[in-house]
């Protein structure tokens, strides 16, 4: 059996988005993928809408959390297959010298208070 292909999804707070991403790639993969998420500056916690959200749907979110991206440029970090960004500005460049083969326009802005996390316009 070969490796599996690994991902990272990135963004910038790694509340919601890149979750979303990183357990999609997990769940749909089965096996053949690895995913990890991970933001420019993490936010420290995880958008209870984006667990809501994957939890109404059967995948799996155990184990999600809000992270930096500095995890994986250091020492022992996983070697990232595809590089795939989410609501990044330009100047923001990912750690690794991995490939950044998609990018993922929202149309939202990348910084969305906590306060008030994806909740959908009236």
């Amino acid at each position: 059996m070969t490796s599996p292909k690994t991902v990272l999804v990135l963004c910038t707070g790694n509340s919601a988005r890149s979750i979303l991403g990183e357990m999609l790639f997990n769940h749909l993969g089965m096996g053949r993928v690895k995913a990890y998420s991970a933001g420019s500056k993490p936010g420290g916690i995880v958008n209870p809408v984006a667990i809501e959200t994957l939890q109404k749907h059967g995948i799996p979110c155990k184990g999600s959390r809000s992270k930096s991206w500095d995890e994986f440029g250091s020492p022992g970090a996983p070697k990232i297959d595809f590089i795939l960004l989410s609501a990044l500005t330009p100047r923001m460049k990912p750690v690794q010298s991995g490939q950044v083969s998609r990018q993922w326009h929202t149309g939202q802005s990348p910084i969305r208070p906590m306060s008030n996390p994806l909740k959908p316009a009236a």
